[in-house]
Order: C-alpha cells, then structure tokens, then sequence
C-alpha cells in the first residue's frame, strides 16, 4: 500500500439515527492508531454533530464548513485538530472540518444558493447533507 496516496471513505444516509457520526468516527480513530492522517469532512449542515464525538468546541477564531461555502474562508482554515491526547504520541493525526456550529448560518442565504445553482427544491431538514445552506 503507498502511504503516500489519499484514499476517500464516505458515510452517508438519508436518514438520522443510524450511527453514521459514530462509524466515521471510530474509522478515523482506527486509522490514526495506525499511523495515518485522517480529515473528517462533516456535510451534515442541516444538523451537526460528529464535532460533540471528538469533544470539539469552537471558538472565536473557529471556522466551519458552512465559512467555506459562504465564501468568506479558505476550507484550509477550516481544519482542525481533534487528535485524542491518548493517541498525541503517534504519527496518525485527525483532522476535523465542522460542518456548522451554533449560530453560524446567514439568514437569507439558502434562497441565495438554490437561485444561483438553478434548483428550485426547497431547503429541508431531510436535505442533511446538501452544500446550501438552510
């Protein structure tokens, strides 16, 4: 295997409860304790929470999915690292990009996107991993 290579891993359902935060969470633990980089791309904006299982709580200076695709923050500055202390002595790492936190959407916005990608479906929150926001 070229450790050098990215591979992509996606989780996904339509619908809520069925563990899809704890499944990607504990692969990107696993594969840390192997020694890999991990980035965890949280797309559920509808309703976040993979960020509560790696015990992250933003701050001022935090940034989110949802910065990203208001376009007002480079997805780089996004990341961040929610690697486990018991884990901080190895080389595997996670990375976590949030897909919202508390008060972060722009009111407005949702119309906004749907005009300008051409869908007229109307914003839901059965929608939980669509890119516009809600």
């Amino acid at each position: 295997m070229d450790r050098f290579m990215t591979r992509i891993l996606s989780v996904h359902s339509f619908r809520g409860g069925t563990g899809k935060s704890n499944l990607s969470a504990n692969l990107a633990a696993a594969f840390a304790a192997r020694g890999l980089r991990v980035g965890v791309f949280d797309t559920d904006l509808a309703s976040p929470g993979i960020h509560v299982l790696f015990g992250f709580t933003a701050g001022p200076e935090s940034h989110t999915l949802n910065d990203h695709i208001q376009g007002s923050i480079l997805i780089e500055k996004c990341s961040h690292d929610v690697t486990p202390a018991s884990m901080a002595g190895g080389k595997g790492r996670i990375f976590l990009v949030p897909a919202a936190m508390e008060g972060d959407r722009k009111p407005g916005c949702c119309g906004k996107a749907m005009k300008s990608s051409g869908s007229m479906t109307p914003c839901s929150a059965s929608a939980r991993a669509s890119a516009w926001i809600c």
